[in-house]
Parts: structure tokens; C-alpha cells; sequence
């Protein structure tokens, strides 16, 4: 290429670039005609259906009593300090619960059920008033 062809094409190229376009834009947006009016009250839309979040229901636990002698209560107390000094949230029930989990069957848990059963003031009661 020569270097009049580049100036030429060079000098083209800058005024396509520099042109102003030649068409005219519209001066008013596009009017939009509005429907007809129906004889009766319109109803609004029902809403879309959207995906609502699935709640699990979990089944909920039952109110028990537990009959504690001061021993019991004493060592439930401790329990719970000892949780505490750890900063753990503490209740009874989840003393109860944890002590369950624990629990493994064996010799050492045999003894401590004949020991509390022992120490549990509604059997005797209950033997007493069979005897008479």
C-alpha cells in the first residue's frame, strides 16, 4: 500500500467515526393505548404460587417428673457448676440427658441402681403400706 491510499483510508475511517448519524430519533415516546373498560369491578391477580421454605416438625419431648433426694440434687448442682466453669448454658433436663448418654451398662451402674433404689423414699413407702 502506498501512502496516499493509507492517508485516504485513514481519513475515512476517522470520518465515518466523527459523522453525525442521519437519522432521527423519535421526539415522543410511543403512546400506549389503554384497554377498554369491562362492565364489571376487576378482581386482583391472584398472587403467584413462589417456594415457601418445608418445616420439619420434629416431635417434641414429654413432661416427666424425677423424685430427687438432697444427694441427688447436690450432685446435679455440681454437675451443673462444672458445665457452667465451662460456659455452657446449663439445665437439669440436660444434666439428665447427658447422664443418660454416659451411662454405659455394666457392674458400676448395676451398683448404683441398687444404691438408689435403697434411697428412694417411695418404695419403702409403698412396701409399708403393703405389709399392713
Amino acid at each position: 500500500m502506498s501512502q496516499t491510499q493509507k492517508k485516504d483510508r485513514t481519513s475515512s475511517l476517522l470520518s465515518a467515526l466523527t459523522a453525525v448519524p442521519t437519522h432521527e430519533p423519535a421526539s415522543s415516546p410511543i403512546a400506549v393505548q389503554p384497554e377498554p373498560a369491562t362492565a364489571g369491578p376487576q378482581l386482583p391477580m391472584p398472587p403467584t404460587p413462589t417456594k415457601q421454605k418445608v418445616i420439619k416438625q420434629t416431635r417434641k419431648g414429654q413432661g416427666i417428673h424425677f423424685y430427687f433426694n438432697e444427694q441427688d440434687e447436690q450432685r446435679v448442682r455440681i454437675l451443673a457448676a462444672f458445665l457452667s466453669s465451662q460456659g455452657e448454658k446449663v439445665s437439669d433436663s440436660l444434666i439428665v440427658k447427658t447422664s443418660l448418654r454416659v451411662a454405659q451398662p455394666n457392674n458400676t451402674f448395676l451398683a448404683a441402681y441398687q444404691e438408689a433404689k435403697k434411697a428412694d423414699g417411695r418404695r419403702s413407702k409403698a412396701k409399708e403400706l403393703n405389709a399392713r
